[in-house]
């Protein structure tokens, strides 16, 4: 029974990370990265990933390709 509990703790906090990974204001291309990794955790890259994410994606390739090479 322990152990059940402490697969539900773990998934609730899985679940709370990726609610505020999904609504975090990202501050660095490093960041947004970090963000992007922590949503894409079994989640099979799918639509769902994609809207949460969107925020995080957008901002990381706008700022990769605003200050990369030219």
């Amino acid at each position: 029974m322990r152990e059940l509990d402490l697969h539900k703790a773990k998934t609730a906090d899985k679940s709370k990370q990726k609610n505020e990974a999904k609504n975090a204001k990202p501050k660095s291309v490093l960041e947004s990265f970090e963000y992007i990794v922590e949503l894409a955790e079994d989640s099979n890259l799918d639509k769902e990933f994609l809207e949460k994410a969107s925020t995080h994606i957008k901002y990381a390739v706008y700022l990769t390709f605003e200050n990369g090479p030219g």
